[in-house]
């Protein structure tokens, strides 16, 4: 059985335009928020996972989300959503059959729990995260976050000792200075947490001159890989090396692979990579919830 959070790794690829949905709960939750600030952001986020076909990462969310709640409080819309997730996943049904009131939504006792199936799909999903509720919910929240393009990643490989060595169409006098490329770099790194990416390193291999050209090895945008067929032959067998590795990282991480491109243009400068923000046509505005109003505040 597939998990539902590998699910939306490998296929799930919601509307760029969502990220004005997104980014604000985002932005919110990674600041601290929490009590009702926080059970907000989280329903925006619910509604997002709801309506663009996450109803399991959506689940959790908002299971964390209500968990967090002062006691005694309850939240309409958090409650309305996890209606909806548990009849989604089957594992909740209403007492009568027919067309579901949206007004009843979240009301206590409308959708009846399957509680040994809730406890086996919550034991099944949650084993990935160590048995946590709150990763498994922050995992769904960054990864609405990447696939709308609220967060940049960039992958980054260290300067290799031999560095001096690289691929150069003459011999560069003076010879290249390493302590002085790793300094640049880590600048460069530097440069790009402050702009706000995500930073994915990868250790350098001194047996590598060029490791730290990685986009020369694939560029990622919008989830998906490609890898640069003629630059992993060129420059021989240290090339190639140094996209084994790259394809390592961006499997670990769960990127799709799309396809070899001889037309893929590196992203950023000569020692990073960048995904998340997808490129093509202008963000479109998120749709129109396919299940119709909901009562306020909710889906």
């Amino acid at each position: 059985m597939r998990l539902h959070a590998d699910l939306a790794r490998a296929g799930w690829r919601p509307s760029p335009g969502w990220a004005s949905t997104v980014e604000p709960a985002y932005r919110a939750l990674a600041a601290g928020a929490t009590g009702l600030e926080a059970a907000s952001a989280w329903a925006e986020l619910a509604m997002m996972l709801g309506d663009t076909g996450a109803p399991g990462l959506g689940l959790l969310a908002v299971l964390h989300a209500e968990a967090g709640l002062p006691d005694g409080v309850e939240d309409r819309r958090l409650a309305a959503h996890r209606d909806l997730f548990l009849l989604d996943l089957g594992l909740g049904a209403t007492a009568a059959p027919g067309a579901i009131p949206l007004a009843k939504l979240g009301e206590p006792g409308f959708v009846a729990v399957a509680h040994p199936r809730l406890a086996g799909w919550l034991a099944d999903e949650l084993a990935r995260f160590g048995g946590s509720l709150e990763r498994a919910a922050r995992f769904a929240l960054r990864l609405a976050a990447v696939r709308t393009g609220v967060v940049t990643v960039a992958i980054v490989r260290g300067v290799s000792a031999g560095f001096a060595r690289a691929i150069a169409a003459a011999p560069p006098d003076p010879p290249l200075d390493v302590a002085r490329a790793r300094a640049q770099h880590a600048g460069y790194v530097e440069a790009l947490r402050r702009a706000g990416a995500e930073i994915v390193a990868i250790d350098g291999d001194d047996g590598l001159p060029d490791c730290c050209f990685v986009e020369d090895t694939a560029v990622i945008a919008g989830g998906s890989r490609c890898w640069r067929g003629p630059a992993r032959r060129r420059g021989g067998p240290s090339r190639r090396r140094c996209g084994q590795r790259s394809r390592r990282s961006c499997r670990s991480r769960r990127w799709s692979r799309r396809r070899r491109s001889t037309a893929a243009t590196a992203c950023g400068s000569a020692a990073a990579s960048t995904s998340g923000a997808r490129r093509g046509p202008t963000p479109r505005a998120p749709p129109t919830p396919a299940r119709g109003s909901a009562p306020p505040g909710s889906r």
